[in-house]
């Protein structure tokens, strides 16, 4: 029978390599990590949600490592995307609890959303199947019970309304200032050039290109491995943006081990600059 495998062991080899101090102090980090995440317990409806994204982006930063160890930079970049984001979402609601219901509840307009646009490539019987007549009605009930609180208005003039794009009425950046804890100062790094690797743009393609001998673009590993340092010094100083703002919110008496694997962030990226595409 054949069989399939997915790593690259000399990619690996070529991490321990290139990253020595990281892979010396990366079980400190991971022993934090699993003080934080393994454990039961967590309390209230936003204890749970505050949990729950935290344990998401422990996940997304171990996916990102993966990805960094076998040569997919740009790759990781969009994971850390997502961790950004679940991590200011997560310090905003500490400091707005007030605001908890309105992320809970957007999830029934997502799925409205989610079934419109099934609507759009299945009719009759094919979106049926996909989507029971009950399911549908559920779905559609659930909306119609939240969307007074999910809508804006495009026209003043003509009073037009359209469903709001997300669960806040502020911007993933504006989120990030009323958040604190220093999400602002990451966002454009940690966020917005990410996001750019994720569409459909010049610039995903531009930044997998190098120059060969003859001065020509082409398209080789290279491109993605250039960007593995950005992604790793940004997954490891986020999952320890993480687990400190977990410790503060739980009460966990963990100030001396995340003082520890800073400090040990600090000694991997001394004299790191994080990149600036705006520099050309």
């Amino acid at each position: 029978m054949e069989m399939m495998g997915f790593g690259s062991q000399e990619e690996w080899e070529r991490f321990n390599i290139r990253f020595p101090k990281f892979v010396e102090k990366y079980a400190a980090l991971e022993a934090v990590r699993d003080m934080v995440f393994q454990r039961s317990g967590v309390g209230d409806k936003l204890q749970r949600i505050i949990f729950g994204l935290g344990r998401v982006c422990s996940e997304d930063f171990q996916q990102a490592l993966i990805l960094c160890g076998n040569g997919f930079g740009i790759g990781a970049l969009q994971i850390i995307r997502g961790l950004y984001e679940r991590q200011t979402t997560a310090a905003y609601l500490i400091r707005h609890p007030e605001d908890l219901d309105d992320f809970l509840d957007y999830h029934f307009v997502q799925m409205r959303r989610g079934m419109n646009h099934a609507k759009k490539m299945y009719t009759g019987d094919e979106f049926t199947k996909l989507v029971p007549k009950e399911r549908q009605e559920e779905i559609e009930q659930d909306y119609q019970n939240v969307i007074r609180r999910f809508t804006e208005k495009v026209c003043e003039k003509c009073n037009t309304t359209k469903p709001m794009a997300s669960w806040s009425k502020y911007s993933t950046p504006e989120l990030a200032k009323r958040a604190e804890r220093g999400l602002a100062e990451l966002y454009y790094v940690h966020y917005f050039q990410p996001t750019m690797f994720s569409h459909s743009s010049v610039y995903s393609i531009l930044a997998r290109l190098r120059e060969d001998e003859k001065g020509e673009p082409i398209f080789d590993n290279e491109g993605q491995r250039r960007h593995i340092p950005d992604a790793l010094v940004a997954a490891h100083l986020l999952l320890i943006h993480v687990l400190d703002m977990h410790n503060d919110y739980f009460k966990l008496g963990l100030e001396n081990d995340i003082r520890r694997i800073y400090e040990d962030y600090k000694e991997c990226w001394l004299g790191y600059e994080p990149p600036n595409e705006l520099a050309g």
